[in-house]
């Protein structure tokens, strides 16, 4: 099962400040003072960008796998909203909103990281596309 963590390359600049590029998204970047700052900010610089991409529609590549890349978690609402996305396939958007009995605006929602995500709503959700929910932790310098 793919989960929606992305490599990332932290450099050390000059300057003695960390920039960071996403291995998946040449657009995204992100930088900080120390590497606990770095980290956090490539963290919220993923979120956002990812954020985007979900609400217009863009696909979400899978992450690739790079060997000396540091792995960057997006927040657990986009990471459910990717995983919602990923595993829709031929599943019909009325068929999803008869099982959950739920509208339109909310099952869009379940696809663009809205506000209104809950873990409830998320497992809810994959059990309606014939998934279940698993959540575990990780370090948060994945």
């Amino acid at each position: 099962m793919t989960i929606p963590i992305y490599p990332a390359v932290f450099t050390l600049q000059s300057d003695r400040r960390y920039l960071v590029n996403f291995c998946d998204f040449p657009n995204a970047n992100a930088a900080g003072d120390t590497l606990d700052q770095a980290t956090q900010n490539a963290a919220t610089a993923l979120t956002m960008h990812l954020e985007m991409l979900l609400a217009s529609d863009e696909p979400i590549p899978t992450p690739s796998e790079e060997a000396t890349a540091t792995l960057v978690a997006p927040s657990a609402r986009v990471q459910s909203a990717i995983l919602f996305r990923w595993h829709l396939g031929e599943h019909r958007t009325s068929g999803v909103m008869r099982t959950l009995q739920t509208s339109w605006a909310r099952v869009r929602d379940l696809q663009t990281a809205g506000r209104n995500i809950t873990i409830d709503r998320a497992d809810e959700a994959a059990r309606a596309l014939g998934y279940r929910l698993v959540l575990s932790y990780a370090p948060i310098s994945c």
